[in-house]
């Protein structure tokens, strides 16, 4: 497959499993080919990192969000297998509320609180004149529009 997309190269990671072949992406960045061995890719990382991805991604890296700190982003998720299951499990289990706040909690700095409106505030109060919007987590009901457009 031939790809400049991180989209394309996300999925292929999260499906390349159900393949019964190795799987190579070939990007052209800036002039330079580079063949990606998607298999590799895969063999080095835990499952659930890899069915992750496209959770994880749509919610911090997609081209409409790019406020989120990504690599923070992946870090948090490929210590934690709590948040890996619940970025699998977007779109098929409405459970995942909680986590994704607790998880958006951390990835501003709010340390585990499972409270997304408690994080919001207390990172507005402590930043005093100096708040721009992007320096905080969404909101709850934010994050719950947010989720259900995923």
């Amino acid at each position: 497959m031939v790809a400049d997309d991180t989209d394309v190269l996300v999925l292929l990671i999260a499906k390349s499993r159900a393949v019964n072949a190795d799987v190579y992406m070939k990007s052209d960045s800036g002039g330079k080919v580079v063949i990606h061995n998607i298999t590799e890719i895969v063999k080095s990382k835990e499952m659930g990192v890899c069915d992750a991805l496209p959770g994880l991604h749509t919610f911090t890296s997609c081209d409409s969000v790019s406020a989120f700190d990504k690599v923070r982003a992946y870090n948090l998720t490929y210590k934690d297998q709590q948040y890996q299951q619940t970025f699998a499990d977007l779109g098929t289990n409405c459970n995942t509320e909680r986590l994704l706040e607790a998880f958006f909690s951390e990835l501003y700095g709010g340390k585990h609180l499972s409270d997304e409106n408690v994080c919001h505030y207390e990172l507005f109060c402590s930043k005093k004149d100096d708040t721009e919007p992007s320096q905080l987590p969404p909101c709850r009901d934010c994050l719950h529009k947010y989720s259900l457009r995923r």
